[in-house]
């Protein structure tokens, strides 16, 4: 990888193991420096993207219309959403 990596991930994921895989990220690193990961042990799949967007602990797949938890609990997700927010536009640069 070319760039800067970082990842945002929640110790309650119920979809998959993204603690260890986002400190896994963490140890790497890219042309531009060090990986990075930020991490929110109570926090689930719902931890990333915009803080200003609501979320949920349970997802419908559209088609199937089969349940999935998504682990976590909505104010650790709303908090590490809101905590990692600004990291990702300095990343990025805006």
């Amino acid at each position: 990888m070319r760039g800067t990596v970082l990842a945002v991930a929640g110790g309650e994921d119920a979809l998959w193991k993204a603690l260890p895989m986002a400190e896994s990220i963490a140890d790497k690193r890219g042309e531009s420096g060090p990986h990075r990961a930020l991490l929110y042990q109570d926090a689930g799949h719902s931890v990333s993207g915009s803080p200003y967007i609501p979320t949920g602990t349970v997802s419908v797949h559209p088609l199937t219309r089969e349940t999935y938890s998504l682990g976590g609990a909505i104010p650790a997700d709303a908090h590490a959403r809101a905590d990692s927010w600004p990291q990702v536009l300095k990343l990025i640069g805006r």
